[in-house]
């Protein structure tokens, strides 16, 4: 019987970890914005409710220079009326040099906005748009690290 346990233990911890592993995309309950032209995508992030706020965290598909994922952390807070939505994003490129940060704000009703991107490595600041993506996220890989050969990114205005 304890043998019986034990195997059944170690079989349910491997599924957890092969899981865990495994590639996945971005589910229902993940948050989608789109600034710039780039979508950030916050893994298990919810919108805030009025005056509260919560934690980002995320990355942006082939969001730095050499077309790797950029990863994100931040916050999200709603508006004491309860109708906007402000967002500080930090994003950093795994090339160790590129870090951008987003500040915008978004109408719950629309889902539209602006803000302002500060390239922090480059010393400049662009207007970007912000847009919410409406649920589901479109099925968007999550990175498993793993660089891609092109060119654009983060740090780049928008054509």
């Amino acid at each position: 019987m304890v043998r019986t346990g034990r195997v059944l233990l170690a079989l349910v911890l491997c599924g957890g970890l092969l899981l865990a592993l495994a590639p996945a995309a971005s589910a229902a309950g993940d948050t989608c914005i789109n600034l710039g032209g780039f979508t950030f995508v916050g893994r298990l992030v919810r919108e805030p409710a009025r005056g509260l706020c919560t934690t980002w965290t995320g990355f942006v598909p082939q969001g730095c220079e050499n077309a790797s994922d950029a990863y994100t952390s931040g916050n999200l807070c709603g508006s004491s009326n309860n109708q906007t939505v402000h967002g500080n994003l930090t994003s950093s490129c795994d090339d160790g040099l590129t870090v951008v940060v987003d500040n915008f704000t978004y109408t719950k009703a629309t889902g539209e906005g602006s803000g302002v991107r500060y390239v922090l490595t480059g010393g400049f600041h662009f207007p970007v748009s912000a847009t919410k993506i409406k649920p589901p996220c479109a099925r968007i890989p999550i990175p498993i690290p793993a660089a891609v050969e092109s060119g654009g990114g983060l740090a780049r205005p928008a054509p």
